[in-house]
């Protein structure tokens, strides 16, 4: 007899506890990468906003990084013995190819988002635009219309980026095997995935309103990459072991 799924809630405080009882772990996979590239953009070695050269190798480096922290969690919830930093990032290189793969795909799934974002954009910073509430109204409309596809492809493919780990599959074979565990639960998994934002953004308030404080207070610029610093500690770990958990339970 299949096992009734989780709550948002529970799942949510399991990865909190995960998160507690691997903080060292899970902070150093992620450090390995966040942190050189905190410093570059915080004394401006280099600007990732102009620059696309660095940009582009910022996201390498963080496709990288998050190659290892899904290995690792995988670990943490799997029970099984964990490596240090440097063995994590070199054991999870042999899936980085398809794990990029699968990403791709995904962005591919975003295509509607990005569009209706687009539209929304083009409309508003267009030359000369002036737009009333009820054009804004229609314009913001037909953009959701737009992106709704995106919003029914995302969370059937996702977890194709866990499964190229656990079995050692191509990447369409895993978005297959994604779309099949999804079947019949494409919304109730949006809804988790929604349940998911309102979590962190809980979770990032307190750090948020004292980063922002700090800053209205010294005026010093390093907070804002702190902040961000802070984010990305807390939000990629716990974000996916909520997800890799929501993944288990819908198998069950």
């Amino acid at each position: 007899m299949a096992k009734a799924q989780e709550s948002p809630w529970r799942l949510f405080k399991q990865a909190l506890r995960d998160y507690r009882q691997h903080w060292t772990l899970l902070v150093g996979v992620v450090l390995v990468v966040s942190l050189p590239v905190a410093l570059l953009t915080t004394f401006k070695i280099v600007e990732t906003s102009s620059d696309t050269t660095a940009a582009a190798y910022v996201s390498f480096a963080q496709l990288i990084m998050n190659t290892a922290i899904i290995y690792a969690i995988i670990k943490v919830i799997k029970g099984e013995e964990l490596p240090n930093v440097r063995t994590i990032y070199y054991q999870s290189s042999q899936a980085f190819l398809r794990l990029f793969l699968a990403s791709v795909v995904l962005v591919l799934t975003l295509l509607f988002f990005l569009l209706g974002l687009f539209i929304v954009a083009a409309g508003v910073i267009a030359p000369n635009a002036q737009l009333g509430s009820a054009e804004l109204g229609l314009l913001v409309g037909l953009a959701i219309i737009i992106a709704l596809p995106s919003l029914w492809l995302l969370p059937k493919s996702m977890w194709a980026l866990y499964l190229v780990f656990e079995s050692e599959i191509g990447p369409l074979e895993a978005v297959r095997a994604s779309w099949r565990l999804t079947a019949g639960r494409t919304w109730k998994t949006l809804g988790y995935l929604a349940a998911l934002t309102l979590f962190l953004l809980g979770l990032m308030a307190v750090p948020l309103i004292g980063f922002l404080f700090l800053q209205n207070l010294t005026q010093w610029p390093i907070w804002e990459p702190l902040l961000q610093l802070t984010a990305t500690l807390l939000v990629v770990p716990i974000s996916n072991l909520y997800l890799y958990r929501y993944l288990r339970n819908m198998r069950r």
